[in-house]
C-alpha cells in the first residue's frame, strides 16, 4: 500500500497520557481540517494583499509591557522561500527572496482562520513592489560556484531559517528570539536544465530583539554566529549512499534545565532522508547576554552520544569539536564519538525526514512533524519519550485530504494557536492551491488543525 493511503495511529496509551497530564480536553478523533490560505498584507502601501508560497513558517509568541503599562503580544513567523502575487491583480513580484519574517497580531484562539493577514515589509524598486524584505540583514553568505558551461547565476544563494525559539529572560519590555538558519546554493529546475541541486553550506544563528514599545516595527535580525555549524555527511536512506547534509539548527526547542531559571536549548541536525542528531546548550533567564554569547560559539554546544547502555536515560554529552568538523552517525571527526540519532530513519519512507522538522511541546509531551521524502501528500508525526528520543515508528497525518493532489510540504506546528479543546494548529504549503487573477494556479501557505488524540484520518475535528 502506498504511503499516501496508509494511516497509522500514535499509541493510544501515550496520547491518553497527553490528555491527562496536559489537562487538555479531548476532541473527537478526526481528520485534519484545512482552515484556508494565509495571506500577506503590505501595511506600508495601502494594505495591499498578497498570495504567497512562503514556506517553513516557524513561529514564536512574544509578549511584553508597553509604555502605557499594557500587555502587548505578537507572533513572530520566519520563512524560507518567498514568491508573492497581488491578490487583487495577479501581478507577481519581480524578485524571489529567501529569509523573510512577519509579526502577526494574535486573534481569538480557535477563530477561523486563526491567523490574520500577515504584515510584510515590501521593498519597492522604481516605484514597483519587487520583493519581501529579508529578515536576517547581515552576515556574509557562502559563495556559490559557477559550473563550467553554465551561467554565473546558475545557483542562487538561499538562507533558510530552520528553527526559532524565544529566549527566557527577565525583561518585561523586550523579547529576544534566536533564529537558526542554513545557507545553501540551489539550482531550481528549468526547461533547459531540469536538475534540482542543493549544495550544503554552513549554518548560523541570528538574534532578533522585539520591543513592546514599538511592537509592529518591521522585524530584522542580526547574526550571532555566521557559519556557526558545519554540515556533516549523512546517509541517504533512499539511495543508501553518504552525502553532505544539514547543520544543527532544525527543530529548536527548550527543555527543563538543572534549576528553575535555566533551560536547555535543543537543536536537531537531520540529513535529507536520514537520521536526526541532537545538540544542546544551557541558557539562563537571569543572564540573557551570557546565553547569547555562548550560543555564538560552536564548541559551547554539546552533542548527544550513546551512554553506557542502549537506554535513552544514560546518554552522554560531548562538546562539538572546535575544528569545525561535524560528527554524524556515519562519519567521525578524528577520535570524536559518533552522535546518537534521536530520530532514526529506516526502510519505511515515513521515517525519513525531508526538510526541517518542526518540534512542539503539547500537553507536556514532545512532538515532531516533518515532510515525507518522495511523497508530497503525506506528513509524518512522532512522539518523544521523557528523554527526548522520538518513537522509531512514524505515524502519518496532518496534511488535509483534498488539498495536496498537486503536492504539499513544510508542515509546522504552532502551539500558540492551539485551542483548549485539543485542536492543534499547523501551517503547510500546498502546490497549485490558489489561482490569482489572470494566472495559473500557484502554491500558497495554508493553515489547518488536527486533534491531539489522533493525528489520523476519520471524522472532522
Amino acid at each position: 500500500m502506498s504511503i499516501s493511503r496508509r494511516t497509522r495511529r500514535l499509541t493510544a496509551a501515550a496520547l491518553a497520557a497527553v490528555l491527562t497530564a496536559g489537562g487538555l480536553a479531548a476532541c473527537e478523533v478526526g481528520q485534519t481540517t484545512d482552515l484556508g490560505v494565509i495571506r500577506a498584507v503590505d501595511p506600508g502601501h495601502g494594505n495591499t494583499p498578497y498570495y504567497t508560497n512562503r514556506d517553513a513558517g516557524f513561529s514564536a509568541r512574544l509578549t511584553g509591557t508597553n509604555s502605557a503599562g499594557q500587555t502587548v503580544t505578537r507572533d513572530l513567523w520566519t520563512f524560507g522561500d518567498t514568491d508573492a502575487w497581488n491578490a487583487n491583480t495577479g501581478a507577481k513580484m519581480q524578485y524571489f527572496k529567501t529569509n523573510t519574517a512577519s509579526l502577526v497580531p494574535p486573534v481569538t484562539p480557535g477563530s477561523v482562520p486563526a491567523v490574520p493577514p500577515m504584515p510584510v515589509e515590501v521593498a519597492y524598486v522604481n516605484g514597483v513592489p519587487s520583493y519581501f524584505t529579508e529578515f536576517i540583514t547581515d552576515g556574509a553568505r557562502p559563495a556559490c560556484p559557477a559550473p563550467s558551461g553554465k551561467p554565473a547565476n546558475y545557483y542562487y544563494q538561499a538562507r533558510w531559517p530552520n528553527g526559532l525559539v524565544r529566549m527566557p529572560d527577565s525583561d518585561a519590555r523586550r523579547e529576544t528570539a534566536v533564529v537558526f538558519y542554513q545557507d545553501f546554493c540551489v539550482h531550481l529546475p528549468t526547461t533547459a536544465d531540469p536538475n534540482l541541486e542543493y549544495l550544503f553550506k554552513t549554518g548560523g544563528a541570528a538574534r532578533y530583539v522585539w520591543d513592546a514599545y514599538s511592537p509592529d516595527a518591521p522585524p530584522h535580525a542580526t547574526t550571532l554566529g555566521n557559519a556557526l555549524f558545519q554540515p556533516g555527511t549523512w546517509r541517504d536512506h533512499a539511495w543508501a549512499v553518504n552525502k553532505p547534509g544539514y547543520t544543527y539548527g532544525a527543530g529548536a526547542y527548550l527543555s527543563d534545565g538543572p534549576s528553575s531559571n535555566q533551560k536547555y536549548l535543543n537543536l536537531l541536525a537531520c540529513g535529507q532522508n536520514s537520521d536526526c542528531t541532537q545538540a544542546r546548550l544551557l541558557v539562563d533567564s537571569a543572564n540573557l547576554s551570557g546565553s547569547l554569547t555562548r550560543i555564538a560559539t560552536a564548541a559551547n554546544w554539546a552533542y548527544r552520544t550513546e551512554g553506557a547502555s542502549s537506554a535513552n536515560t544514560d546518554d552522554a554529552w560531548q562538546a562539538l569539536p572546535s575544528s569545525g568538523c561535524a560528527p554524524t552517525p556515519y562519519v567521525t571527526c578524528g577520535t570524536m564519538p559518533l552522535p546518537k540519532p534521536v530520530i532514526k530513519a529506516g526502510s519505511d519512507p515515513l521515517t525519513r525526514v525531508s526538510g526541517s522538522p518542526s518540534v512542539a511541546s503539547i500537553g507536556g509531551y514532545l512532538f515532531v512533524t516533518y515532510a515525507v521524502f518522495a511523497n508530497d501528500e503525506v506528513a509524518a508525526v512522532r512522539l518523544a519519550d521523557s528523554s527526548g528520543v522520538f518513537d522509531p515508528v512514524a505515524g502519518s497525518g496532518l496534511l488535509p485530504a483534498g488539498k495536496c493532489a498537486s503536492g504539499c510540504y513544510a508542515p509546522v506546528i504552532h502551539p500558540e494557536l492551539n485551542t483548549s479543546d485539543g485542536k492543534i494548529a499547523f501551517s503547510y504549503v500546498a502546490n497549485a492551491s490558489v489561482t490569482p487573477p489572470g494566472k495559473t494556479p500557484v502554491a500558497t501557505m495554508r493553515l489547518g488543525w488536527t486533534c491531539l488524540d489522533t493525528f489520523d484520518t476519520g471524522e472532522p475535528c
